[in-house]
C-alpha cells in the first residue's frame, strides 16, 4: 500500500476569525487534497482512502496495459490533468496569499508537471501518472491530459515563482512539446508500441479549437517567430468540413458537451484555453469572440450548479478504491482502439462494483467543475449572478467524506473568483 503524502492532519484546520464561512470550506477542501490526494511524486491522484491509503498500479502492470493501456480507473490515471489544472489556481492562490507554504505547494505540482514529461521515451509525450516505483508508466496519453500540462505551467512560467533556472528548462520543455505537436499534425503521442497517437488537437469542434489556436499562440510568444503568429491567424479562420465553421466561430459558440451527460470537468480544458486565449489576444476583435465563447460556456456550466445539495455527505456506499477489480476483463490490446473498448468495458464494471464513483462524479465533480468553468469567464455581469450558487456549492460539502479528488476545481472556482474580484 502506498499512502498519500499528508503533510497536513486529518482534523480540519481551524478558522481564522476573519474567515468567512466559504474561505473556511476552501480551507478545508484544500487541506483534505493536500492530506490524502497528493502522492510523493506531487501528482494528484484520482481517489484515496479516508486516511489517505492509496495501492498505485505496479511497474509490471503497467507495461502489461493492466487494467488497461489508458490508466482508466486508476488512481494514477490523471497526474497530469489534474496537476495542470490546480497548478493555475495554485500559482493564483499563492499570488494572493504570499505565504512560503502555498508557493512551495506550486512548485512542488509545476515539479511533478515536468517529471511526467520527461518519463518516457518518445518526444512530446506526456506521462498520465506513475507507477509505485516512481518512474514507469502507462503507454497512452491524451488531449485531455497534455492540454492541461501546457495551460498550467503557462499559468506557471508567467508568474514570479520559478526560479531562472526553472524558468528556462520549463520554457525549453513546453516549447518543444508544442513543437512536437505542430509537427506531428496536432496529434498528441504515445509512447510505447503498438499504440501510436491518440487525440488530436486539429479537429474541428469546440474540443480542438481553442486548445489549437492557444498553442499556435504560445509559439509565437515563446520562440519570437513571426509566422507562427501568421499560422494562429489561418487556423482560426480554417472551416470544419462537417459544419463549415471556422474555428473561431467554434470559439465563440462556447463549451458543448457531446455526451448525454454534462462534462464539465473534460470541456473545462477547453474553457481553460479559451480564457488563456482571451488574456493573451490584443487584438479586440478577436478577444470579443473569445469572450463571448467564455459567456455561453459559462452559460451551459451554470444549469450544473445546483446539482451540489443533492449530494448526501452521510451516505453510505462504501470505498471505491479497488480499481483492480477491472483486471477481471482484462485482454491483450493491440491498438489504441482496442485499449479505448476495453477501458470502457471496465469502467461500467467497476461503476457496479463501486456505486460511490460515479455517485462523487455526478454530484461533485460535476458541479465544481461547472462553478469553474463559470468563474473563468471575465465578464462580471454574467458571472455576478451565479456566484451566490457557487458559494453555497463550496459551502455543502464534507470534503473529509470523499474518496475521489476532483473536489479541486471548487478551490479553482474559489480563486479565480478572488483573482476577478468577485468574492
Amino acid at each position: 500500500m502506498v499512502s498519500g503524502s499528508a503533510p497536513e492532519s486529518g482534523v480540519r484546520p481551524s478558522a481564522r476569525p476573519e474567515e468567512s464561512p466559504v474561505e473556511q470550506a476552501v480551507e478545508h477542501a484544500h487541506a483534505e487534497l493536500w492530506r490524502r490526494f497528493i502522492d510523493r511524486d506531487q501528482f494528484i491522484l484520482d481517489g484515496a482512502g479516508l486516511s489517505g491509503e492509496v495501492s498505485l498500479p505496479t511497474a509490471e502492470e503497467c507495461l502489461a496495459s493492466n487494467p488497461n493501456g489508458l490508466s482508466w480507473g486508476c488512481p494514477n490515471e490523471d497526474g497530469a490533468m489534474f496537476g495542470g489544472l490546480y497548478l493555475t489556481g495554485a500559482v493564483q492562490r499563492a499570488a494572493r496569499t504570499r505565504r512560503e507554504k502555498d508557493s512551495q505547494k506550486a512548485r512542488k505540482i509545476a515539479g511533478g508537471l515536468t517529471k511526467l514529461a520527461s518519463v518516457g521515451e518518445r518526444p512530446g509525450f506526456i506521462a498520465r501518472g506513475l507507477s509505485d516505483d516512481g518512474s514507469t508508466h502507462y503507454a497512452l496519453g491524451s488531449n485531455d491530459q497534455t492540454s492541461p500540462w501546457i495551460c498550467g505551467l503557462w499559468s506557471y512560467l508567467h508568474s514570479d515563482l520559478p526560479t531562472s533556472s526553472e524558468r528556462d528548462e520549463i520554457r525549453a520543455k513546453v516549447t518543444e512539446v508544442l513543437q512536437v505537436l505542430a509537427d506531428s499534425g496536432w496529434r498528441v503521442p504515445c509512447d510505447r508500441p503498438p499504440f501510436d497517437y491518440r487525440g488530436d488537437f486539429g479537429r474541428t469542434h469546440f474540443e480542438g479549437a481553442p486548445r489549437l489556436l492557444l498553442f499556435l499562440k504560445m509559439l509565437g510568444l515563446l520562440t519570437g517567430e513571426g509566422p507562427w503568429e501568421e499560422r494562429y491567424r489561418q487556423a482560426a479562420q480554417q472551416q470544419s468540413l462537417n459544419s463549415g465553421k471556422t474555428r473561431l466561430e467554434l470559439c465563440a459558440e462556447g463549451m458543448v458537451f457531446e455526451q448525454p451527460t454534462p462534462q464539465s470537468w473534460t470541456g473545462s480544458c477547453s474553457v481553460l484555453a479559451l480564457r488563456q486565449l482571451w488574456e493573451i489576444e490584443t487584438e479586440p476583435a478577436l478577444r470579443d469572440r473569445y469572450l463571448d465563447g467564455l459567456r455561453r460556456s459559462a452559460d451551459l456550466a451554470s444549469k450544473s450548479l445546483a446539482t451540489a445539495l443533492k449530494y448526501d455527505n452521510k451516505a453510505e456506499m462504501g470505498p471505491c478504491e479497488d480499481w483492480r477489480v477491472m483486471s477481471r476483463l482484462w485482454r491483450p490490446q493491440n491498438s489504441v482502439a482496442e485499449a479505448v473498448a476495453l477501458a470502457e468495458d471496465q469502467l461500467r464494471l467497476f461503476a457496479q462494483a463501486s456505486p460511490r464513483r460515479p455517485y462523487e462524479s455526478s454530484l461533485v465533480r460535476e458541479p465544481l467543475f461547472a462553478a469553474w468553468v463559470v468563474s473563468l469567464c471575465p465578464d462580471r455581469g454574467v458571472v455576478e449572478p451565479l456566484v451566490p450558487a457557487i458559494l453555497r456549492a463550496l459551502r455543502h460539502y464534507d470534503y473529509r467524506t470523499l474518496h475521489t479528488s476532483q473536489f479541486f476545481a471548487g478551490e479553482l472556482a474559489y480563486y479565480q473568483l478572488r483573482t476577478d474580484g468577485l468574492v
